[in-house]
């Protein structure tokens, strides 16, 4: 059987499947929202391979493809968000609040790119990567929707 039939069957049966960390052989099976119950080392999360923490609040992630964003928009974005206007720059522009992390790979307000390979272009911030609490994740999805423009969207960071 494959492992995306496995996966489907288990589903049905209302169970996922968490590989333990470094291993490939390793797995335990849990009923949905059992998570706690999982005694045995690190849980990861086989679709995003990231360690699942049981006491973590209800986070995920978000990304736009080529997003044009005007300046003061983005200002408002953080702004409501409560993340301050100065971003660090480390793999993608980088802006932390409370519970939300934006990244960048130009910065819309000064016109940077990360890396510096290119002329500034302020108002345009590239690839968008958002990832925090559910509830700021998707108030900054919905906000860069109504006063951005992107090629594309993705649930996950898939862009930066």
């Amino acid at each position: 059987m494959k492992a995306s039939e496995l996966k489907k069957e288990l589903r049905k049966l209302g169970l996922k499947i968490y590989l333990k960390k470094g291993s490939k052989t390793q797995a335990s099976f849990v009923r949905k929202g059992d998570v706690k119950k999982v005694l045995a080392g690190p849980v990861v999360d086989i679709k995003t391979g990231k360690e699942i923490d049981p006491n973590a609040k209800d986070t995920k992630e978000y990304g736009f493809d080529l997003t044009d964003i005007p300046e003061a928009k983005w200002k408002e974005l953080l702004k409501l968000l409560g993340i301050t206007a100065k971003a660090t720059n480390q793999d993608g522009w980088q802006w932390k609040g409370d519970g939300i992390l934006l990244v960048t790979a130009n910065n819309p307000l000064t016109g940077v790119y990360y890396s510096g390979a290119r002329e500034p272009e302020k108002g345009y911030a590239s690839y968008i990567g958002i990832e925090g609490d559910s509830a700021k994740v998707d108030l900054a999805v919905d906000f860069i929707r109504k006063h951005g423009n992107s090629k594309d969207e993705s649930d996950g960071r898939e862009f930066i």
